[in-house]
């Protein structure tokens, strides 16, 4: 986790309705780590698979108090602030580098495998039309 906290400002009290099955990645513009997953999600093509919304937290400050709302609600402690990066996803949050692309790698996964046996199926299909 980068060594960043937001302070815990209780300025927006609106609800957060997250999208059903949507990752939302808050990060911070100069922290290491979220580039890091960035990287990550680049070099992998997971946009391409999963739904990922990713949001900066340094600079915008709506995103910032978001990112305290969704952090309380998971149960974390704000009081001095929360680190990025930072998913959360279906009502579950997570922290750090190395959790947040190793729940990543297996939505990609899953939803590779999925694709391919998709296909497969296809595949299957015109196989048998083309007798």
């Amino acid at each position: 986790e980068c060594g960043v906290l937001l302070e815990n400002s209780s300025e927006s009290n609106q609800e957060i309705t997250p999208v059903q099955g949507e990752i939302v990645i808050y990060y911070g513009i100069s922290c290491p780590n979220c580039k890091d997953v960035d990287d990550w999600i680049e070099e992998n093509r997971a946009e391409e698979y999963l739904d990922i919304a990713q949001k900066e937290v340094y600079e915008n400050q709506n995103n910032a108090q978001e990112l305290i709302q969704v952090a309380t609600a998971c149960g974390r402690n704000t009081a001095r602030g929360v680190g990025v990066p930072f998913m959360y996803v279906d009502g579950q949050c997570y922290s750090g580098k190395f959790e947040i692309i190793n729940y990543l790698n297996q939505q990609l996964n899953l939803s590779q495998r999925t694709e391919e046996q998709s296909a497969a199926q296809d595949i299957q299909v015109e196989e048998v039309f083309d007798e």
